[in-house]
């Protein structure tokens, strides 16, 4: 039996682990402690060993909807939670922590892409924190120095640094100088792009270097850039593995983590509710969440969002329990499959948006909106991610509409009064056909839920009546709700007049 190298210790009480002249072995639990990580594995601690020690953590899992939370709690307490999504979440868990657990050194690096806020980096410490290992940050300006060659010279020290720290992690925040494509960098001619050159071609020899000698050493890297902006020679065998993206937190996810700061659900619940519909992330409601515990109102406008969220409403039974809306439908789309569709949905985009919340509820069918033309690459890769229908406004450029088309393999569907600037669709649901099926008060208070105006009830047995009666369309009802944030009898009357 060889001698340890190094072991991970989880200690459980204020004694020392007695684990002198013991084999042990990656997740053997001691009683007093638990052995994370041994290397090699298994071995025997002796004199020379060096002993990495941790207080120990239990992790609580849960699961809600499509997501999955994690209590992290110490001396009996929860000390923090985090949330992703089940599919983000196994990939970490059973493709890098329990190989590394079961002392099999890592035969690729973990890179994690997502929007600003999504919780890479919190994912990357929560990792190292399950190994209980040595866990060493690495960011450029740390390395960087105006003096020549003194950059490389520091990148190469770190490096050493964490591989005389295995088993250990290397988190390398705000990955964008060391994973971008080299083509980006021009003709490498200048001082700062020849440094920037040099620093990757030393990362991409240490990641094969871990693997090749097969070191305990985990690096897991974070970026908010696109898939299409990092370089390929990072995701080849022996770098990094295919990179997994966090998307938007969900409902269930915003919705958790606010009740868990608040303490009261109802605030959560329409703290919640806010953030998704403009497409924020979990750091922004921390944000929000602080302002509220100071007395003060979120700032909402200082949250610009990725010009993409999820889409969701309150569900209106009425419209997710009618058994002809999905033969209706189905004339047009088969939700089941992935496959390119692309419709359009002939109505305005206000009032559009709010009925599709409803039938991709009815569905149980994921589905982004974009609203702006700033990320339409990260849309379209969000979309095929997530395997989630698209939905676009008409008002969108014409290149962009057709960018989106073109990157993605999943359904998209266009809505506004004006046809979409790509040449092939076909058109999708007529309003009027549903309310004739399912009446109009289900369609008023999928408007009502959506953007959560109030609504009398009185106003919808108006509403209901006009409508039969043909005095009105439930475009102009639906409309006029949007444009006046609710539904009065004056307004009503006016529709009447037309």
């Amino acid at each position: 039996m060889k001698a340890c190298k190094s072991v991970a210790v989880m200690t459980k009480g204020d004694k020392e682990p007695n684990i002198a002249n013991k084999i042990v072995e990656s997740g053997m639990d001691l009683g007093d402690c638990i052995i994370t990580v041994a290397v090699p594995n298994p071995c025997v601690v002796c004199m020379s060993t060096r002993i990495i020690k941790s207080t120990y953590k239990e992790y609580v899992y849960d699961e809600v909807g499509d997501d999955i939370i994690i209590w992290e709690v110490v001396n009996d307490k929860p000390s923090n939670l985090f949330i992703y999504p089940k599919e983000v979440w196994d990939k970490v868990l059973k493709l890098y922590l329990e190989p590394i657990k079961r002392g099999e050194p890592p035969g690729e690096h973990l890179l994690l892409i997502g929007a600003p806020g999504t919780g890479k980096t919190a994912l990357a410490r929560l990792a190292s924190r399950m190994l209980g290992v040595n866990t060493i940050e690495l960011k450029v300006t740390e390395v960087k120095s105006k003096y020549y060659g003194e950059t490389e010279k520091n990148m190469e020290k770190k490096l050493n640094e964490v591989i005389e720290a295995e088993p250990s992690v290397l988190i390398v925040d705000d990955a964008e100088v060391f994973i971008t494509s080299r083509m980006f960098t021009s003709s490498y001619t200048s001082g700062v792009e020849m440094t920037e050159v040099a620093i990757k071609d030393i990362l991409f020899a240490f990641l094969e270097r871990v693997i090749e000698e097969k070191k305990c050493v985990l690096v897991i890297a974070t970026t908010n850039f696109s898939p299409k902006a990092i370089d390929e020679a990072l995701v080849r065998g022996g770098r990094f593995g295919e990179p997994i993206f966090i998307p938007l937190p969900s409902f269930n996810a915003l919705y958790e983590y606010a009740k868990w700061l608040l303490n009261d659900e109802k605030s959560a619940k329409e703290l919640a509710y806010k953030c998704m519909a403009r497409g924020l992330t979990i750091a922004d409601l921390k944000a929000m969440v602080k302002m509220l515990k100071s007395g003060l109102s979120p700032d909402f406008k200082r949250f610009g969002g990725r010009g993409y969220s999820r889409l969701y409403a309150e569900p209106v039974q009425q419209l997710i329990e009618n058994n002809d809306l999905p033969n209706i439908i189905s004339r047009f789309f088969d939700f089941s499959k992935d496959k390119p569709t692309t419709l359009w949905f002939d109505t305005p985009f206000q009032v559009g948006v709010a009925i599709l919340a409803q039938i991709f509820m009815m569905f149980k069918r994921p589905a982004l909106v974009i609203s702006d033309a700033r990320y339409p690459d990260e849309f379209a890769y969000s979309l095929d991610v997530m395997k989630a229908v698209g939905v676009i406004p008409t008002y969108l450029p014409k290149d962009i509409q057709i960018y989106i088309r073109m990157n993605t393999q999943q359904p998209l569907i266009f809505i506004g009064k004006e046809s979409p600037g790509i040449e092939l669709y076909s058109r999708f649901l007529d309003l009027s056909e549903i309310a004739n099926r399912v009446g109009i008060e289900p369609l008023v208070r999928a408007v009502s839920n959506y953007y959560n105006l109030p609504l009398p009830e009185e106003r919808i047995k108006e509403a209901e009546r006009l409508f039969k009666t043909k005095t009105t369309r439930v475009l102009d009802i639906l409309s006029v709700m949007v444009s006046s944030g609710t539904l009065t009898e004056s307004s009503l009357a006016r529709l009447t007049l037309k």
